[in-house]
């Protein structure tokens, strides 16, 4: 089946729901919309982002979080006690996003579709209101909310993707990410 806009969204939801459950080691992590009346630029202290680029499309993938909540879904997963410096927080997101573009690089590629993928970068939520996205048809912005109930803690997922060719992402056959995830087996993920 090829793949239109809503399947890449709903690919990329699915894709950060897999990996964020399997990480947090929570089975029942849930995608939730974001609401419209709760749309805006700054959901978090920190926002870490990866670019995924190709002959088909650029796509920005952001995760939006505080640092709280995620140092204690480590403590508790690692067994640690005591505090856990900020940096090694910050590592964990931006890994998480690397091992994301990973895989959505793995899927522009099997659609015949060169790509690339850059560092992932970490800035303060508050340089979110600072970037602008361009409202061009060619554009295409999701957001959501990853929510794992056996941690308490939410993260805002984004994307920002300019379609640079359509016929390409139309021939896309995107792939199952927790059929993907479980192929490659247990990774440790700091």
């Amino acid at each position: 089946m090829s793949a239109s806009i809503d399947q890449y969204n709903q690919f990329l939801r699915s894709l950060t729901a897999t990996r964020v459950g399997t990480y947090f080691d929570d089975p029942g992590v849930a995608v939730e919309d974001v609401p419209e009346s709760e749309l805006r630029d700054v959901y978090g202290s920190w926002v870490a982002m990866i670019m995924v680029a190709g002959n088909s499309l650029k796509t920005t993938l952001k995760a939006h979080f505080q640092s709280r909540p995620v140092r204690e879904v480590m403590k508790r997963r690692n067994g640690e006690e005591g505090d856990i410096p900020s940096a090694r927080i910050h590592d964990f997101i931006k890994e998480l996003l690397n091992l994301c573009a990973g895989q959505l690089k793995v899927e522009l590629e099997r659609g015949h579709s060169d790509a690339g993928i850059s560092l992932p970068l970490l800035l303060s939520g508050i340089d979110e209101l600072f970037y602008s996205s361009s409202r061009e048809s060619r554009h295409v912005i999701d957001q959501w909310t990853i929510v794992s109930p056996a941690h308490q803690v939410r993260i805002v997922f984004s994307h920002d993707t300019e379609i640079l060719d359509e016929r390409a992402i139309e021939s896309l056959e995107l792939s199952d990410p927790r059929a993907a995830q479980e192929a490659e087996g247990d990774m440790d993920l700091l």
